[in-house]
């Protein structure tokens, strides 16, 4: 019986179908000793736990049409469904950190398996153990869920629980935020080199607003790219000067000093980007041509072909 309970705490169902399987039936009152039932049961409520952590990251895999489905179903608001890069990434993370558990608990089995009689205390100790990582991740996520957190400002949350004073929640914390730093460095990479945002739900802290539309809702603005072909104006120099600092978003570990420096780097790839196109172009159509012209190369030559350095140099720094 210890080895199903094992199983169960290894089972990543939203459901718990291994944990009720115990309740539904009169498990507890025929193998269960009566010294040893109030040990099952802290066993169950830290099972339980590790379930709501897992059931969040499941749900961050589906599909929107899939977590619509799902949410109805559970008499969820749809509204409230996670949404954006930074939040699939941060489920990646607490996957990572769980990993760890996962990897306690196949040992324990093992050990189990073959090495008998076992008590469950020796179960419940190991699961103790673990229950503050568990905890953690689950403060975390409805930290996350309570305040609809997404973007930079779920970063800013992660990064202000890092500096923590317990080194083993301060090293999970680093797992955790590890996937969400690539999609930050990805935005800011792109920014930076290519002078593009694809930011579909807003989540980087420079976003592009369009003058001819100000009602533009930021959780389904478009793309840089679509926003240069559909609302850029006549004028590239006041295309240019429609990305701005997006404040909602600004993370507070950056100033907003540090914000218009790299605004302005970008601004300065768009500049020459433009520039090199004009050279090519007709002056009658030049800006048509230029919004439906994304050519890799003069990007490419912008860097002279050392964009590869200035990636290696900022993953190493968000390490």
């Amino acid at each position: 019986m210890i080895h199903d309970l094992l199983l169960s705490c290894l089972t990543q169902t939203k459901k718990g179908i291994g944990i009720k399987t115990f309740l539904d039936n009169n498990t507890i009152d025929h193998f269960i000793h009566p010294c040893e039932r109030e040990l099952f049961q802290e066993i169950l409520n830290i099972i339980n736990v590790l379930h709501e952590v897992v059931q969040f990251t499941l749900l961050l895999r589906l599909n929107e049409d899939e977590r619509c489905k799902k949410s109805l179903n559970e008499d969820h608001n749809i509204e409230d469904l996670p949404h954006g890069f930074y939040l699939i990434n941060f489920g990646k993370g607490v996957e990572a950190a769980l990993e760890e558990y996962y990897d306690e608990i196949t040992q324990l089995e093992t050990f189990c398996s073959k090495n008998k009689p076992n008590s469950l205390a020796l179960v419940h100790d190991a699961l103790q153990a673990k229950l503050p990582i568990l905890l953690f991740l689950k403060k975390l996520i409805f930290e996350i869920q309570v305040k609809k957190l997404h973007g930079c400002t779920m970063l800013h949350s992660l990064h202000q629980h890092s500096e923590h004073g317990d080194f083993q929640l301060e090293r999970i914390t680093k797992i955790v935020m590890k996937p969400v730093k690539f999609s930050f460095f990805s935005s800011l990479a792109h920014w930076l080199i290519f002078g593009v945002i694809d930011d579909v739900f807003s989540e980087f802290f420079i976003k592009f607003s369009p003058q001819d539309d100000s009602s533009l809702n930021g959780s389904c603005s478009k793309s840089s790219v679509n926003n240069t072909r559909l609302n850029a104006g006549g004028n590239c120099e006041d295309y240019i000067w429609q990305y701005e600092i997006n404040l909602s978003q600004l993370p507070g570990f950056l100033s907003t000093i540090v914000a218009e420096k790299v605004l302005f780097v970008g601004q300065t790839v768009l500049v020459f980007k433009m520039g090199r196109s004009f050279q090519r172009k007709n002056k009658n159509d030049h800006w048509e041509n230029k919004r439906s012209d994304s050519s890799g190369d003069d990007i490419y030559n912008l860097w002279n072909g050392k964009e590869s350095e200035f990636l290696e140099m900022g993953a190493e720094s968000f390490t």
